[in-house]
Order: C-alpha cells, then structure tokens, then sequence
C-alpha cells in the first residue's frame, strides 16, 4: 500500500511539473486608445448679430423704414463647430452667421434712379437721387429744380430721346438711354453674411493659463469675397492674432488681445465667464467685461478724402471704451437660452459721420462725436421724408446757402438680444 501511494504522488507531481513551469497566458490585448480628440457642435438661434457692441443686422431698421434702437428683431442661425485635435491644447473653431430674415436688398426710398445707388445726373440743383413726386416743384440748390432737369422732365427728355434716336442714332455723346427706374438699395441683411475661422492654443501652466492664436473673418456673400490677408476690392473684414492669460488663481477671469494684421487696429477685453452646475443635466452661465478699442484709418483716404465734410481728417485715430457686453444663461441637456446686452459708452466706433469738427454743424452736418446719424425713419425713407428733408433745407438756405438738412436721431447706448440653440459633443 505504500508503494502504491509513492508511486501514485510522484506521478501526480511529474503531471504538475509542465504546468508550473508553463508561461502564463497573455492577457487579451487592450482595445487601441482613441486620439484625445473631440468636435463640439453648437447651433444657436440669435434674435440678432452684434459684435463687439456694433449691429451688424442694423440695416433692419432702414428696410423697416424705422429710427434704430437697441432692441433689434433680425433672427440670425449662428453655428459653430469646434475640433479638439489631439494635440492637448491645439483647436480649430469655424462659426457662421446666416440672416434668417431681411436677406435681399429692398427699395425703400422709392425713387427713380438711373442705377443702383445713383443719381439723376442732370439734377444737379436737386437731390442727389430723384423723387418724380416733388421734384418738379422743388427748388433746392442755387437755381430752381425745374431749370436744371428735374426727374420729371429727365424722363420726358429721355424718352423722347429714345424714341428719336434709339437704337440707331446717338444721344448726349452715348449710342443707348438708361431710362430711370426704381432700384433696390444695398440694405440686404445676407450681405453680413460670414464665416470666420479660429487656430487657437491653450494650455494651464504653472503661471496661468495661456492661450494664443489667429482668427479670421470672411463675407461670404457675392459682393465681397477678398482676402483674408489684404485689402482687396475694399472688402476686407479683419484677420487678427490673438492671445489670452488668466492668472491661477482667477481662472474665470481672462484678459484677451486681438490685433488686426492688416491695419493695426486693436481690441482688449477682460472677460469674467463662470459655469455653475446645479446638478448632472441643469447649469447656469455668466459673463461680463468691458472692451477697449484702438481703430487707426477709420476712413478711407484716397479718392474719399476729397469727398469728406469741413474738418474732417481721413486718417484719424479713435480710441477709447468700445463696449461692456454681457451675457447670462441657462443650459438643460445641452439645450440653452441665453439673455445678452451690450453697453456702448462710446458712441464714435458706431457714428458714420466723417467729420471731426463741429462746424460742419452750421452747414447742417454732423460729427464722429455727437452719436448722431441719419435716422431710417424719415432718411431715405420715401417721398414724406423727402418733402421734409428738403422743406427744412430750404428754410435754412434763406441763412446759409450751404445749408442742407438731414433728419438725425441719437444712437443708443444699449442693445439687447437673445439666443437659443443645442449644444452637443461627438
């Protein structure tokens, strides 16, 4: 019985011996790790466009035919996509703005033009442009309308001229008539159209967190596709380099830079943006900071400087407050609502007036620095508006012949506008 049990454990440890000194089995392979890359898309729904406290939808109120303020109706779809690359920091970012609303050009001062924008060229004691309803009894300039060629009599003129000479003879030097019609004005909200493109890099440091890049903003309309890079055509918008710092222990609070590479032009801003979780689906969003802006060459010089008011100065520099905008909101499972308003204390970044000097003021005109402009409501706004502009600049012309009057209103300080959209991660 021994030796049946000593020969029984030596075989069952010359069995086990293989398998103790057999390798163990690999573990099964790990699934290959995704590139720390992400891509989020947010498509949001704004009741207007404003940038940097300016209006980019304020042609509204011209086709609306109504004096501007702060609380423009102009829905815009406003999409952004931005790519996380795998590079930690590294992102590339492409927002839209697409007028849902007023996208053609509409005539709204209901004149007859011999082109888009144009005047009658023999109205010269006239209006720039013609109103067929009061010109022929209008005597504005230094003789009377209907001495120098009133709509009226233009038509007739040119009529007759076509049915004398056209197509075979000639007329006035030319070989064709343009007969005056009504033309649409460049008021269309599509030509705000835009797609602007950010590089950026970020990256929390030791000493803060640093950020840096380039963006650039692009027309994408037909009248104005030019070059990111250079003044082309006159339809540049801007290409700037940029680079953020927030201090460690403030990380919610951001000093920005942006400088434009074409015309030096500058924008700071100091943001304070905070994200608050009430619970897995539920958050509230703040942020506030003002905006201070450097523009050199707001004007055009050239060929415009000649055409400028007394006083006014084609290569001026305005800088100064541009805007405080801030912005509160409330995000539910990746849908949100926001509420924004935009202070502007310093009304000369959004005055179209050239003039710098306060005497074209005798003349009727109007500076950069009273944030008045021509108010929609009763500026080119038809043929009511017509008869009092030029009634006004006739009572006028009795003190100054020079005298030409515009109806003007104050500019607000304060635009407001919502947006809703659905924000989501891929």
């Amino acid at each position: 019985m021994k030796q049946f049990l000593k020969w029984t454990g030596a075989a069952v440890l010359l069995a086990s011996l293989p398998l103790a000194a057999q390798a163990p089995a690999p573990a099964p392979a790990a699934d290959p790790q995704l590139p720390n890359a992400s891509i989020d898309v947010s498509l949001q729904f704004a009741s207007n466009y404003v940038f940097r406290g300016t209006d980019m939808h304020q042609n509204m109120f011209n086709q609306k035919r109504k004096s501007i303020d702060g609380k423009n109706e102009a829905w815009t779809f406003q999409p952004t996509i931005t790519m996380k690359t795998p590079v930690d920091g590294l992102y590339v970012s492409i927002f839209g703005n697409f007028a849902l609303e007023g996208r053609e050009d509409k005539d709204v001062d209901q004149r007859l033009q011999t082109a888009p924008g144009a005047g009658d060229p023999t109205n010269t004691g006239c209006a720039t442009v013609s109103n067929v309803l009061i010109d022929s009894v209008d005597t504005v300039g230094t003789s009377p309308c209907n001495s120098t060629g009133n709509a009226s009599t233009y038509i007739r003129n040119t009529l007759t001229a076509a049915t004398t000479y056209f197509p075979t003879g000639t007329y006035a030097g030319v070989s064709t008539v343009t007969v005056p019609k009504s033309h649409k004005e460049a008021n269309g909200l599509k030509r705000a159209d835009e797609i602007d493109i950010t590089v950026g890099y970020t990256s929390a440091t030791k000493v803060g967190v640093i950020g840096f890049g380039v963006v650039t903003y692009n027309y994408v309309n037909g009248r104005a596709k030019a070059n990111p890079f250079g003044n082309v055509g006159g339809s540049y918008f801007g290409t700037e380099m940029f680079a953020t710092y927030a201090l460690p222990m403030f990380p919610d609070l951001t000093a920005k830079i942006y400088g434009d590479i074409v015309n030096s032009n500058q924008y700071y801003q100091l943001v304070y943006a905070k994200t608050i979780a009430i619970n897995d689906s539920v958050a509230v969003s703040v942020s506030t900071g003002p905006g201070y802006s450097i523009e050199r060459n707001l004007y055009s010089g050239g060929a415009l400087a000649s055409a400028f008011p007394a006083g006014a100065n084609a290569a001026q520099t305005v800088s100064g407050w541009r805007d405080w905008t801030s912005s509160v909101g409330v995000t539910v499972k990746g849908f949100n609502v926001n509420f924004n308003a935009a202070y502007r204390p310093d009304l000369r970044f959004f005055d179209g007036d050239f003039a710098t000097s306060r005497l074209v003021e005798a003349d009727g005109g109007s500076t950069n620095h009273d944030g008045l402009v021509a108010d929609p409501k009763l500026t080119n706004s038809g043929a009511v508006g017509d008869i009092l502009q030029r009634s006004v600049t006739r009572s006028g012309q009795r003190l100054n012949s020079n005298y030409a009057f515009t109806a003007r209103q104050k500019l607000p300080n304060w635009l407001y506008w919502v947006n809703l959209g659905y924000t989501i991660t891929i």
